[in-house]
């Protein structure tokens, strides 16, 4: 539950139980998944935030993501005390990723988000506007 790479396949990290290897399910746009299968697929580098299933198709990178973000936002949105333990759990970020783990603001720099924030396991005191502790 981390969002280092997985040595799985794509479609056993996120219940796909078929590869689509041209069209994605959500958005009709082309893509290129032929690293699926190798457990080099895009999907690998996002945290898996809850059981993602998406009736077996897989799906571009964009909207994978935007699948992600979405799950990431009801989380934080339903931060129980089960919900914080399932968050801890899952440890820090290793690689953290732009719209997920930050936000660049507008001078460019990093604004981490409070789900950054949450896995990192307490606070870190340094007053972070995203702080959920």
């Amino acid at each position: 539950m981390d969002i280092n790479p997985k040595s799985e396949p794509c479609e056993k990290v996120y219940s796909f139980s078929k590869i689509n290897n041209t069209t994605c399910s959500s958005c009709n746009s082309t893509f290129d998944s032929s690293n699926c299968n190798s457990g080099n697929c895009w999907c690998n580098t996002y945290p898996m935030v809850d059981e993602l299933v998406l009736d077996g198709e897989c799906l571009c990178e964009l909207c994978l993501k935007a699948e992600v973000v979405t799950l990431i936002d009801d989380l934080m949105c339903n931060l129980t005390p089960e919900n914080i333990k399932k968050v801890h759990a899952m440890g820090r970020s290793r690689r953290p990723q732009q719209d997920i783990d930050y936000t660049l603001t507008p001078e460019g720099y990093k604004k981490f988000t409070g789900w950054y924030l949450l896995r990192q396991g307490s606070c870190c005191g340094n007053d972070c506007s995203n702080c959920p502790y």
